[in-house]
């Protein structure tokens, strides 16, 4: 048996499903936002995963930056190579809320800091997810 067995993967804030809207945008629900106090300009890190028949085929780690009503814009990189499109529904599983304007890049893997610093997001394969499931953002 494999010591990775054992491991329990960590609990997410949230976990929900939201439509792209105009101009690549994603809104994070109210309920969602109340009960973790986001607010406008308040960041969120969240693994997002475009959908094929309910089924995950893609997957990114990106930092958020919240708007007016949790509306976030999502990066142009992104959008493109996920090939994503207005209207489609994409699942959001919430990470970590950071409630100042200063980004601590707290409990994502050394070697993909730097990637998602410049970039504010980085693509990853289902066993990368799972590190940082396992390993990251216990609270």
């Amino acid at each position: 048996m494999d010591s990775s067995d054992n491991i329990e993967l960590i609990e997410p804030l949230a976990k929900f499903h939201t439509r792209v809207l105009s101009q690549n945008r994603i809104t994070l629900p109210k309920e969602t936002r109340e009960v973790y106090s986001i607010n406008a300009k308040d960041y969120v890190i969240v693994i997002l995963r475009k959908l094929r028949n309910s089924e995950p085929i893609k997957r990114a780690l990106v930092i958020l930056r919240v708007s007016s009503q949790g509306v976030t814009p999502l990066p142009v990189e992104l959008v493109r190579k996920l090939n994503l499109s207005k209207g489609e529904i994409i699942e959001v599983i919430l990470l970590k809320v950071i409630h100042t304007p200063q980004i601590l890049i707290e409990g994502i893997p050394p070697n993909i800091v730097g990637e998602v610093h410049a970039k504010g997001f980085v693509f990853l394969d289902p066993s990368l997810e799972r590190e940082i499931m396992l390993h990251s953002f216990r609270q």
